[in-house]
């Protein structure tokens, strides 16, 4: 079979354009970064690759979950211990009246500090993180706590913050507030003792069978360190999780960059070879479709 210009140009334009498309594709791989461009270029890597972005995904908002429940943790933790630090100061207050020696006025600078003190928990029991009350369980959006005079009432929100922080698993990210309640019961009580001088006795003794306010203090520091120390068990809960989630994400990410990241350095070896293939192509070209003579004559 006799080869035309005709055939040779043909082929020739056809080689040509199969160069180029290649060397479209290495060009999309190194400005992307990516070796999979279009799904048809590795249906089953690209598969792999949605599958791990999925997985990708639903790690980020499980990470989220975690960060968030650290969050609350860490501020509960640093709430309750400031309410610690408060009723521990009221104790001492307490104790001080114990010696029957002090004078109304004496009961009345306590009795403030003591007002003072209590009003500095009420804000303590209303701490906030961005515009969720912590200590109102699920009820975020209102104040847990509120003053009457020397009464403090406690809203009674219930239920726990939970954060799911894998498939089955989540994370308790709040302390109930009703653990205030012993505190602000021993406070109010105080207060009442100490507005008269034949009461105050009671600050620090039994009277009638009623608990003095030292020892509802004392039950009251019990309930809070309880509580504190079941926050940091839970924040502990919470760090692991975040922990094992973070390294997760980065196996996940290695994974999805096995399969969907271009060699870098392969592509520009790759590129430059199909830059002289199609260079070489174009000067084999110009040397087989000459011009003849015959090609003028009619």
């Amino acid at each position: 079979m006799r080869v035309t210009q005709m055939m040779l140009g043909s082929m020739l334009t056809s080689d040509l354009q199969s160069v180029q498309s290649q060397m479209l594709q290495v060009q999309q791989q190194l400005s992307s970064g990516h070796q999979i461009i279009q799904p048809s270029d590795n249906p089953v890597g690209t598969e792999n690759v949605l599958n791990w972005q999925s997985a990708i995904d639903q790690n980020t908002q499980y990470q989220s979950n975690a960060q968030n429940a650290t969050g609350w943790l860490q501020s509960t933790d640093s709430a309750l211990q400031s309410a610690i630090g408060l009723v521990q100061q009221v104790r001492t207050l307490a104790v001080s009246t114990s010696t029957g020696t002090l004078t109304t006025a004496e009961y009345q600078a306590i009795s403030e500090q003591v007002a003072s003190l209590q009003a500095s928990l009420v804000t303590v029991g209303n701490t906030k993180v961005g515009d969720h009350y912590l200590f109102n369980g699920d009820q975020t959006a209102t104040a847990p706590f509120t003053q009457s005079g020397s009464t403090v009432t406690f809203a009674g929100g219930s239920g726990n913050q939970m954060r799911e922080v894998s498939p089955g698993m989540s994370v308790q990210a709040n302390i109930g507030g009703s653990v205030f309640n012993a505190a602000f019961t021993a406070m109010t009580n105080m207060l009442g003792y100490l507005s008269s001088p034949t009461t105050a006795d009671q600050v620090t003794q039994t009277v009638g069978g009623t608990p003095s306010a030292l020892s509802q203090l004392d039950t009251a520091l019990n309930n809070l360190t309880n509580a504190d120390g079941q926050a940091g068990a839970q924040l502990q809960q919470a760090q692991h999780a975040q922990s094992l989630l973070t390294n997760l994400g980065q196996s996940l990410q290695q994974l999805q960059a096995g399969t969907l990241d271009a060699n870098l350095p392969q592509a520009v070896v790759s590129l430059q070879e199909l830059q002289v293939s199609y260079q070489s192509a174009l000067a084999v070209g110009a040397q087989l479709i000459q011009p003849t003579l015959a090609k003028y004559l009619p």
